[in-house]
Formats: structure tokens, sequence, C-alpha cells
């Protein structure tokens, strides 16, 4: 089941949880692919995993220009 978030301490993605992985990849706008790459690259904590997308996001639209 997707984590809620609480107060107790920051939110984790589950790659297993294909529920979770659905609904953080609708949240952070990615594909399933490109979710799993970020969490391979900046851990399971969902902060850092958001922010690692909007930096690979931004990085490709400074390529592309």
């Amino acid at each position: 089941m997707a984590q809620q978030a609480t107060s107790s301490g920051p939110q984790r993605i589950d790659l297993e949880d294909p529920s979770e992985v659905a609904l953080w990849s609708e949240q952070y706008g990615c594909t399933e692919a490109q979710l799993r790459e970020a969490v391979e690259a900046a851990g399971p904590l969902a902060q850092e995993v958001r922010e690692y997308i909007a930096k690979q996001a931004k990085d490709a639209i400074k390529r592309a220009s």
C-alpha cells in the first residue's frame, strides 16, 4: 500500500509495490523507468528522488537548447 505522508520522518519509495510506483510516477510526471533510475541514483527518499528528477529535466532542457 502506498505510504501516507506523516510527520514521523521522510517518505520512502518502495519500488517493490506497484501501486507506489504508479503513484510516485504520476506525482513526479515521469515514467516507471525514470522513477527506478532516480531511486537507483538518489536513494529511496521521496524528496531526494524529486530533486533528482527535477535536475534531470532541467539538464535535458539545457541540452535541447
